[in-house]
């Protein structure tokens, strides 16, 4: 007998073998279809993952909520791009995104992104903001080390030449030769004649009579940019020395007068010289003899045996030391066939380096792309041997990020670090007179982007 459930399933049966024969033209399909419950799990297991899938991107994104109406966060536009501020119930647009993050003030910065619909309706405040700061800072870890290189390039060599200068930060120029001992003579667009020589500048007075002392007339000085020249630490000036009484006999040597250049040769072929004052010898370099020779136009130096040198009353020597002391010795003068000079060191502690003909951009400050620079400017004080920051106010150090753009901006609340994304970047000194060759740009300051 026939049970209730076979009728039913009959009906379904015949039910379905009529959709087929209107559907697919075929009454008896090869396939038949398959049960409901595996399809109706898969499209409930899908409908889940999506419904998940979209909860996680709206808490992330800020896009499901109303958390954006929050003053502590950057709200971005999705559609546009367009930041803005809330405060005080009012959508405040922001000219650039390191504003935005100066006046939102929250370490680590928040940034929600929220559709455009989702701010439709809301009050519109003035807008605020810092003219041309960043709108793209760059990463903690893109942060430049201390390296640093400042170069001058100069196409034609000639006496009317215009020397151009560049940057480097956390890259060195490639190539070319390290001066080592040699020297470079140089000439800044003033006129101004400089001898750089292991690391340092010395101002050359009187650049004719050195030139024809030392031996140097058929070199003409290289043209160079001020910046590389101020990027070396100054030396002592390459000049002759003033004797008092130049001229007059003197009081302790016969037959001598005050000036006068004398030479003694030891057995081993070292060679001492000195120069006549009025209560005896005092000791000078070769270079000090060359210059006096020339300027008192004294034929050669006098020579004495080394007993009667040994003999004759002395005054304290003349011959200056220490890292500022110009050259005892004439170096050797190297060239630059290309035109190009580089100076480059990492830090403020570090030797500099000094290179002819690298391969270097002709203007500029160059970073690695996306790079940045978060420095510190020192000035190096020799006299007491101490490093000073360069302070604005006399209480923080002048700190400065340097972005990609080549533009540098001041920080002068560095507690304000946090709020961009630095909460611990470590900030690299650097001398304050490279630091200073960057192009400034507006202050990065929470004030001045509250409006």
């Amino acid at each position: 007998m026939t049970s209730r459930q076979h009728q039913l399933q009959s009906h379904r049966y015949a039910a379905r073998r009529l959709v087929e024969a209107l559907v697919s033209r075929q009454a008896d399909p090869a396939r038949p279809a398959r049960r409901t419950a595996p399809a109706t799990l898969a499209g409930v297991l899908v409908a889940v993952l999506g419904f998940g899938g979209a909860a996680a991107y709206g808490a992330v994104t800020g896009s499901v909520a109303t958390d954006w109406r929050d003053s502590r966060v950057v709200i971005v536009e999705r559609e546009s791009g367009a930041r803005y501020v809330y405060r005080a119930g009012r959508l405040h647009p922001v000219r650039n995104y390191s504003s935005a993050l100066l006046i939102a003030g929250t370490a680590p910065p928040r940034t929600v992104l929220v559709r455009q619909a989702a701010l439709r309706g809301v009050e519109r405040g003035s807008p605020l903001g810092i003219p041309d700061a960043p709108d793209s800072l760059p990463r903690p870890e893109d942060l430049t080390g201390p390296e640093w290189t400042v170069c001058s390039s100069v196409a034609d060599q000639g006496e009317s030449a215009a020397p151009s200068m560049s940057v480097l930060l956390g890259v060195g120029s490639s190539g070319g030769r390290p001066l080592g001992d040699d020297a470079l003579l140089t000439r800044l667009p003033d006129g101004a004649v400089q001898l750089i020589w292991r690391g340092r500048r010395h101002a050359v007075t009187e650049p004719e009579l050195v030139l024809a002392a030392l031996g140097w007339t058929r070199h003409r000085p290289l043209p160079v940019a001020p910046a590389v020249v101020r990027a070396l630490p100054a030396g002592a000036d390459l000049g002759r020395l003033t004797v008092p009484g130049a001229g007059q006999p003197s009081r302790t040597i016969p037959d001598t007068t005050v000036g006068e250049v004398f030479l003694v040769v030891t057995q081993s072929g070292l060679r001492q010289y000195a120069v006549a004052y009025r209560d005896g010898l005092a000791g000078i370099t070769q270079v000090q003899a060359d210059l006096l020779l020339t300027a008192h136009d004294q034929a050669g130096p006098t020579r004495l045996t080394q007993g009667r040198f040994s003999g004759l009353p002395r005054v304290d020597e003349l011959i200056p030391d220490g890292p500022q002391a110009p050259p005892a010795e004439t170096p050797a003068l190297r060239s630059a066939a290309t035109g190009t000079v580089c100076v480059g060191g990492a830090g403020i502690q570090s030797p500099l380096r000094v290179a002819v003909d690298p391969d270097a951009p002709a203007t500029g400050v160059r970073l690695p792309p996306g790079g940045g620079a978060l420095v510190e400017a020192v000035r190096r004080d020799e006299a007491v041997r101490r490093d000073e920051a360069v302070r604005p106010d006399g209480d923080t150090p002048q700190v400065s990020l340097i972005t990609d753009a080549g533009l540098r901006h001041p920080v002068p609340d560095p507690a304000v670090l946090p709020t961009l994304g630095y909460p611990g970047a470590a900030r690299s000194r650097l001398p304050a007179e490279v630091v200073e060759l960057v192009p400034a740009g507006p202050d990065l300051d929470r004030r001045l982007a509250l409006g």
